[in-house]
């Protein structure tokens, strides 16, 4: 939610948060507003809730990721770059 109210103020992307695709979700997609936007981007957020979890959770995002971007509405996005982004109590 905090990562959602920081992009709110990027005027130049729409923000597409949790799309349905063909009954995948990716977390957050930016798609710029117009083709000056140099790049698009989408976002697979997971959280680790013990460190033991974190190579499985890492495999499952990436994994999330490579379907996501198998998607005709995710793959005939120009100038995408993808990022799974791993939190904990930790830190990113």
């Amino acid at each position: 939610m905090i990562t959602l109210s920081l992009l709110s103020f990027a005027e130049f992307y729409f923000i597409d948060s949790q799309p349905e695709l063909n009954n995948k979700y990716p977390d957050i997609l930016l798609i710029g507003r117009d083709e000056k936007v140099p790049k698009n981007y989408m976002f697979e957020l997971k959280w680790v809730k013990q460190k033991d979890d974190y190579k499985k959770l890492k495999q499952e995002g990436l994994k999330q990721i490579e379907g996501y971007l198998k998607l005709d509405k995710v793959k005939n996005i120009p100038k995408l770059r993808s990022f799974l982004l791993l939190g904990s109590k930790d830190g990113v």
